[in-house]
């Protein structure tokens, strides 16, 4: 296995190869204020969650907390970043597979058309708790510098995401046809995402994200869109729920400090776009978390 990187800006930028069909590493933990923002890769992603607690955001999807043990699944191609919540650090391991290079053993024995099928439906799944999930990932950072062991407990994860995956597909019947073209370019809309995430608690405005990324509001809105598959305002909405939900975990401010905070100027508008987002309002979002 080749050396593996230590800096979470290390993991953004590679490639995997016949020699190294996978790629392991646990990122140094992350303060409060840096961001990873929105990317994507060509291969499948898991990220565990070790210590803490983050925030894992996939725009089309919104954004989710995530706490110690919990385990993301991705698919190639989807756009998605993480930060650490508001109370501490949180620390990860991510891996990165080439399942089709990981797997090559085991051709005439085993059919993998389902990792096609994650791939065409664009997969995304949170597993809170991680279960098996979690403890397989772990044996193979364990285990990462010898490639054939790798292969072995790569052979047993896959055969435990298959079976989840056809639990899912089951159950929500997911669509295997290919999703529509979705133009990619986190890169133009990057100056929006960090005003977002440094000054979420501000007053912003479409013009002002979109001055921001020298666009006018109208491009702007339909780059937004075709990037992220969400509106600027709703983007931002997402994000402040998102850092709502980790001070409601946290008894150290009233509700209304929190609405305040997030960027809310009334109690009424945070406890409306909260519950529209996540289903409770903030009140009964704390009681049945704390």
């Amino acid at each position: 296995m080749p050396h593996q990187p230590k800096h979470l800006s290390q993991l953004l930028a590679f490639n995997l190869t016949k020699e190294a069909p996978i790629r392991l590493a646990i990122g140094d933990s992350l303060p409060s204020d840096e961001i990873v923002y929105l990317h994507w890769h060509n291969c499948f992603e898991l990220a565990l969650c070790l210590e803490g607690n983050g925030i894992f955001s996939i725009p089309s999807e919104g954004i989710q907390n995530v706490s110690s043990g919990d385990v993301y699944v991705i698919s190639p191609g989807i756009l998605h970043y993480s930060r650490s919540e508001n109370f501490g650090n949180s620390k990860w391991l991510w891996a990165y597979f080439n399942f089709s290079l990981l797997l090559a053993p085991f051709p005439l024995k085993n059919n993998w058309k389902f990792l096609e099928q994650m791939t065409t439906c664009r997969y995304v799944n949170l597993i809170r708790g991680g279960g098996e999930i979690r403890e397989l990932l772990l044996q193979l950072y364990r285990n990462r510098e010898d490639l054939e062991d790798c292969r072995a407990w790569g052979f047993l994860l896959a055969r435990r995401l298959e079976a989840m995956f056809v639990q899912v597909m089951q159950k929500e019947q997911l669509l295997l046809a290919p999703a529509p073209y979705r133009p990619i370019a986190p890169e133009r809309i990057q100056k929006a995402l960090i005003l977002i995430s440094r000054n979420f608690s501000s007053k912003l405005t479409v013009e002002e994200l979109a001055r921001e990324c020298g666009m006018s509001e109208n491009n702007f809105r339909r780059v937004f869109y075709s990037t992220t598959g969400v509106s600027p305002l709703q983007y931002l909405h997402q994000y402040r729920c998102a850092i709502a939900k980790s001070y409601l975990l946290n008894n150290q401010f009233s509700i209304t400090e929190i609405a305040y905070k997030c960027g809310y100027p009334t109690i009424s508008s945070f406890d409306r776009q909260f519950k529209q987002l996540v289903g409770v309002s903030p009140r009964a979002f704390r009681q049945n978390r704390c």
